[in-house]
């Protein structure tokens, strides 16, 4: 049973991911989020970047994941979505 347990729990091989991978990861589920918000809304990414006083073009980039965001821009999203910015970070988690 040690031996077993031993095994399963201390000898895998699972990596660990790196910070660099965490924060990819969040950014990709905070831009799916802001993509859910914004459609169920009924907004384009035209309107809510116009609410937002922001880029059109960084919102699609946002929502796909591929730019970081600083809070000043995420506060802006989350005024024009109409919700408190800490909704953006409640995450569903799915594999």
């Amino acid at each position: 049973y040690t031996t077993l347990f031993r095994s399963v729990f201390f000898d895998c091989k699972a990596q660990i991911p790196t910070a660099d991978e965490v924060l990819e990861n969040t950014i990709k589920k905070l831009g799916h989020k802001v993509r859910i918000i914004r459609t169920d809304r009924g907004l384009s990414q035209e309107a809510l970047a116009e609410k937002a006083d922001l880029n059109r073009s960084f919102v699609g980039l946002l929502e796909r994941g591929k730019t970081n965001i600083t809070i000043k821009n995420l506060e802006q999203i989350a005024n024009a979505l109409d919700i408190d910015i800490k909704y953006l970070f409640d995450f569903v988690l799915y594999s």
